[in-house]
């Protein structure tokens, strides 16, 4: 019997009590503890080597591993990233891991394709992208720029169709094409002949299928987070979107999302402006009850409960 579970249990020291939360009889072996019980006090569980499975070469490692970041390296709250889920008690999941990157983006130009094993050796998109609230440039193409690992680097753009001027999917995957190929500028196009054959069409689809292949998600895993930056250019307002998995050692998901929003561009003219004129205010009611007191007798003042208040 596993002296972590059952009536053996108060034998157990604080520790294993903590990572094993769950009291029931159990002869199994040991208890393999939840993450998402101990938040981003599971450090010490999470293993940080680098993976990939190799499903064209199985005897061979792969090009471009799985290579674990930090929190900081990440950009994201070393705290942690809060949960809401019920079944999960609303717990906190660690930030760091292993990433996967997908930025789908507008560009004026035509990019060709490229790749590289760092992301300085492939065109800056941000030159390029279009963005309603820089103003700098038109949407003419449909690009996407790709990470397998958060190091190696591809980027591409659908050339339109000379014709019609509409995209061809070759940048685009299945669940995406609806909500995005509506969307057609004018009709742009160039000639495919740069972007090599093995990206003919549904780029992004391909790569999840490679991810799944090459066992992105596997039995050691505990936490999937999806983190989607969406903008409405029209409005103006961004919103950052993070849907979180967590699996369970018996094969458990426990989904959970939070949405934050807010303006892209701000009038910093107004607005200290406004906050000019409540510092005003402040100042004019803090002078007004300085003399108030002094009139009244510090004592005084104080003693009463609304001056207190």
């Amino acid at each position: 019997m596993n002296p972590l579970w059952g009536s053996e249990r108060s034998n157990a020291d604080a520790h294993q009590l903590d990572a094993c939360a769950i009291s029931q009889q159990h002869s199994y072996g040991p208890c393999h503890p939840e993450i998402s019980n101990l938040g981003v006090d599971a450090d010490h569980l999470v293993g940080k080597q680098e993976f990939c499975y190799n499903w064209t070469h199985p005897d061979e490692p792969c090009r471009n591993m799985w290579h674990h970041f930090t929190a900081a390296e990440l950009g994201s709250d070393p705290a942690g990233q809060s949960s809401a889920s019920t079944e999960a008690t609303y717990n906190t999941l660690p930030n760091d891991g292993f990433v996967a990157i997908i930025i789908p983006f507008f560009s004026e130009t035509y990019l060709p394709y490229e790749e590289g094993s760092t992301p300085e050796e492939v065109t800056d998109y941000r030159q390029h992208a279009f963005n309603v609230s820089r103003g700098t440039s038109r949407p003419n193409f449909f690009c996407v720029r790709l990470s397998w690992n958060g190091i190696a680097v591809e980027q591409l753009c659908d050339p339109n169709d000379p014709e019609t001027g509409r995209t061809t999917g070759r940048v685009l995957s299945r669940f995406t094409s609806f909500s995005l190929t509506f969307f057609h500028p004018a009709a742009h196009s160039v000639s495919s002949k740069a972007i090599p054959k093995r990206h003919a069409a549904n780029r992004m689809l391909q790569f999840w299928q490679d991810m799944k292949s090459a066992q992105f998600v596997d039995y050691q895993t505990r936490v999937l987070s999806f983190t989607l930056p969406v903008r409405a250019n029209h409005v103006k307002v961004k919103n950052r979107l993070t849907m979180m998995l967590q699996l369970t050692s018996l094969g458990g998901v426990l989904p959970s999302f939070e949405l934050q929003s807010r303006v892209d561009t701000v009038d910093y003219e107004y607005v200290f402006t406004v906050l000019m004129l409540n510092l005003a205010l402040v100042i004019m009611f803090v002078m007004n009850e300085a003399i108030e007191a002094w009139d009244d007798g510090f004592v005084e003042y104080f003693t009463k409960y609304v001056d207190a208040v």
